[in-house]
């Protein structure tokens, strides 16, 4: 796919995975199986987890410049995220700064995993390369 519609496809992924995650969080707190002090916590994992899942489908949908794409990726889900909050809870901003580095993390883990495996295959093209030329 083309870059915007590959980050529009996992930012869709991501945000649907967000709403899943957070119906299955607050249905935990309403069975009490998990109380309400430690729902911060859940929401962290809740980011975490869709971030990385953002950054991993939009990967999977460009398959080129890994890096930039898991880097945008993240990048337009937390600002989805800013608009969410302005639209529907009257902009409080409260912990975007948190939410943000959460984001970064799980973005940056699907980057690092990424761009190990491109630095093998351009590595190993650019011998063959190379050894075509000899």
């Amino acid at each position: 796919l083309s870059m915007p519609a590959g980050l529009a496809t996992g930012l869709s992924i991501g945000l649907a995975t967000t709403v899943i995650l957070s119906a299955l969080l607050a249905k935990l707190v309403s069975t009490e199986k998990v109380e309400w002090g430690s729902v911060g916590y859940g929401i962290m994992i809740i980011l975490l987890i869709t971030s990385a899942i953002d950054s991993k489908a939009t990967c999977f949908m460009i398959k080129r410049r890994k890096l930039i794409s898991c880097f945008l990726a993240g990048l337009l889900y937390w600002l989805s995220l800013i608009m969410i909050t302005a639209l529907f809870f009257g902009g409080q901003y409260e912990g975007m700064g948190v939410t943000g580095v959460v984001v970064f993390c799980g973005s940056a883990i699907v980057c690092l995993l990424e761009s190990k495996g491109e630095k093998r295959k351009n590595a190993n093209t650019r011998r063959s390369i190379s050894r075509k030329r000899l």
